[in-house]
């Protein structure tokens, strides 16, 4: 009577996210569930804000603005709520696990239009430096055995390796244990495409994982056949952090990840 409308028709007019946002921000919850990454209430609201922040938006959503973005769009997505699963029984693999395994495989380069000139694999090797092999030697008769000096310094290094389905390698991503690199104690034949990194450790960290899959798309980006890319790796959490599934979606990356514990099977 007032010529005030209804509560329930308000609303709608000032959408964080326009349409074209909005359509983009719902692919890529889609792209997450597809790869069976957790998009819960915190991965949404960094999504949004990701996306608010490449547009040079200065607004932030919070986990309102996600709890009722799930509400809106219950005809796209619901939630359930995730179970534990005891780690034994997850790493008993049945038959019928792998199967479903190369079942997704397949179905994921269906529905990307990957072919096997774009499907990569990668995988982290360490090796210990300064570590001696066995030598042959000249003894006497009856002597057993003769044994060298292992030196106490070992120091390790990681390389990250990455081959294609069609026969082709990249060049490697080697980690260093370290915080500085001084060039002149470099002397070596390497590819100049070769990448060094270093971490407190020797290993790969959620910061290496990021500069890896920037140095696997400038290596790859312009072997691709088709418009998409798959990379197939092990299920080390460093590989599903927030920033590197997002600059897998914006280049075109479909990270896809092993069975845990199965890369002796697969």
């Amino acid at each position: 009577m007032a010529g005030r409308k209804p509560q329930n028709t308000k609303g709608g007019y000032n959408k964080t996210l326009t349409p074209d946002q909005e359509k983009a921000f719902k692919q890529f919850i889609d792209f997450l569930i597809y790869l069976g990454h957790r998009a819960d209430l915190k991965t949404v609201r960094a999504a949004a804000n990701k996306i608010l922040g490449d547009s040079a938006s200065t607004h932030q959503v919070n986990r309102l603005w996600a709890q009722r973005w799930f509400k809106r769009n219950k005809s796209w997505f619901k939630t359930l709520r995730a179970k534990t699963l005891v780690q034994e029984r997850k790493a008993a693999h049945r038959k019928e696990d792998l199967e479903e395994h190369f079942t997704e495989y397949y179905g994921a380069l269906e529905k990307y239009g990957i072919c096997f000139e774009d499907v990569w694999n990668m995988d982290e090797t360490g090796f210990r430096i300064g570590v001696l092999n066995g030598k042959i030697v000249i003894t006497y008769l009856n002597t057993k055995a003769v044994y060298l000096a292992d030196p106490d310094n070992r120091e390790s290094l990681t390389a990250i390796e990455t081959v294609s389905a069609g026969g082709e390698a990249i060049a490697p991503f080697l980690i260093l244990k370290g915080e500085i690199l001084l060039e002149e104690y470099f002397n070596n034949d390497l590819d100049a495409e070769s990448v060094f990194a270093t971490s407190s450790t020797g290993y790969t960290n959620d910061v290496l994982s990021l500069k890896y899959i920037k140095h696997f798309h400038n290596q790859t980006y312009r072997r691709t056949q088709g418009k998409w890319r798959m990379l197939i790796f092990d299920g080390h959490s460093s590989y599903t952090s927030d920033e590197f599934l997002y600059y897998c979606w914006s280049h075109k990356i479909v990270p896809f990840q092993l069975l845990l514990h199965s890369t002796h099977l697969l």
